[in-house]
């Protein structure tokens, strides 16, 4: 995962290493600084590989799920640093099966699709994280890889996943969810 923050004049990239552990590499003043463990959870174990966001030009959330299959959140700020990860848990008491999904389509708000072996869900925060995933299942019921999203303009998502009978399978968020079945009978 990468993200370019700081009004564009920082690049960080954040990887799973081979012991499963999360490591970074930044870029700033025109060099990159070398390959670390993420400070705020190192010797931790993770399960895949991590999801970066820039919330803002001095913040970036780190996305991943642990050994444990919860979701775990790794905020960076420039006044305080990285904190300690946030456990998010699991999808419904299911572990998390794949790495998540993270789009932004206003200030302060953040969404996130994760998936678990039966289906794809979506939690938002406003802020702060709403207490668990929403109750209907987003994208179908058999999710094969991770879900990705996009925003692209206010009150905005639209999120993608392919099912196990390789189907792209889209759903979109524009006040109210919407199942889209364009892609449901095109087999890749």
């Amino acid at each position: 995962a990468a993200v370019v923050w700081n009004n564009g004049a920082n690049i960080n990239v954040f990887a799973l290493a081979s012991d499963n552990t999360l490591w970074t590499d930044g870029f700033s003043g025109g060099a990159w600084h070398g390959w670390a463990p993420l400070p705020s959870v190192a010797g931790l174990h993770f399960s895949c590989p991590p999801k970066a966001f820039a919330k803002t030009a001095a913040s970036i959330y780190v996305f991943a799920v642990g050994q444990n299959g919860h979701l775990e959140w790794i905020p960076f700020n420039t006044t305080s640093g990285w904190q300690n990860l946030v456990d998010l848990g699991t999808v419904f008491g299911a572990p998390h099966h794949t790495p998540v999904a993270i789009a932004s389509w206003a200030t302060n708000r953040l969404d996130i699709f994760g998936t678990s072996e039966t289906g794809v869900v979506h939690r938002g925060s406003n802020g702060s994280w709403a207490r668990d995933y929403d109750t209907r299942s987003e994208l179908g019921q058999s999710p094969s890889g991770s879900p990705a999203t996009v925003s692209w303009g206010p009150n905005r998502l639209d999120a993608f996943v392919v099912d196990r009978q390789n189907h792209l399978l889209h759903d979109f968020y524009n006040g109210a969810w919407h199942s889209d079945s364009v892609f449901a009978n095109d087999a890749l």
